[in-house]
């Protein structure tokens, strides 16, 4: 092609027709000067659709870090409720002095489970990945990027709340004299040596249990606000996804 060009030029000058040559000229110039431009716009196009990619691949990363908090939640509720009816259980029948099979059963499982309180959540590692390496324009939505931001507020807040609840439970002293672990028991039996009615005398650890249900309750409480926002912000990011595709 550049042959091609270079041929018409010194046929023109050797036949002497410079006005023509300077038309061919500038008209040769157009040419680069629209094929640069279709150049630039090609790469503009690549460049931009790389960028969209990346950014649909942030979106769907952000939706599993929430599916992920959201199924740890959903257990987290689950487990709450189970422990705190548990303990409820316990320390009426405590406070009673009322006892049976069944209910010792579940004064058993109180008894196993009440310090068993996970205080940690899944982190939101896509977005601390983005923020880290400047990249959080990818989100183009800023009202979903504001509504991001307020989420991890409410999120590490609750991590923290969870950390301290799990230190208040996680306390053996009261019951250390009363309850011995059976040399057979395991995580999941659960099997104990205690005498219920010397317990049902001890006011101390009566409202202790009472006091622990209370937090678990707490647990259950922040959990299930959690929840919801992941529930909300994962749906808001995944209509913006369909945007983006």
């Amino acid at each position: 092609m550049i042959k091609f060009f270079r041929k018409i030029r010194q046929n023109l000058i050797m036949e002497n027709k410079t006005g023509k040559y300077f038309k061919y000229a500038i008209g040769e110039i157009v040419l680069v000067v629209i094929g640069i431009l279709i150049a630039l716009q090609i790469n503009n196009w690549n460049e931009e659709r790389k960028e969209r990619e990346q950014s649909v691949f942030y979106h769907e990363q952000l939706i599993a870090d929430l599916k992920n908090v959201i199924t740890s939640l959903n257990q987290d509720i689950r487990w709450a409720i189970k422990v705190k009816s548990q303990l409820n259980t316990t320390t009426i029948a405590l406070s009673n002095d009322q006892i049976n099979d069944s209910i010792r059963h579940i004064v058993d499982q109180a008894l196993g489970n009440y310090f068993r309180f996970n205080r940690l959540l899944p982190d939101i590692t896509s977005y601390e990945e983005m923020k880290s390496s400047g990249q959080l324009h990818l989100i183009y939505n800023q009202s979903l990027r504001q509504s991001i931001n307020d989420y991890l507020v409410l999120h590490y807040n609750i991590t923290n709340i969870f950390a301290e609840l799990n230190t208040k439970v996680n306390q053996s002293e009261f019951l250390d004299p009363y309850v011995k672990y059976d040399e057979e028991n395991t995580l999941r039996s659960n099997r104990y040596t205690y005498d219920f009615y010397e317990l049902s005398k001890n006011k101390m650890v009566i409202n202790t249990l009472s006091r622990y249900a209370f937090h678990w309750e707490a647990k259950f409480a922040f959990a299930t606000q959690l929840n919801k926002k992941a529930e909300d912000l994962k749906s808001i990011i995944e209509k913006e996804l369909q945007k983006l595709k």
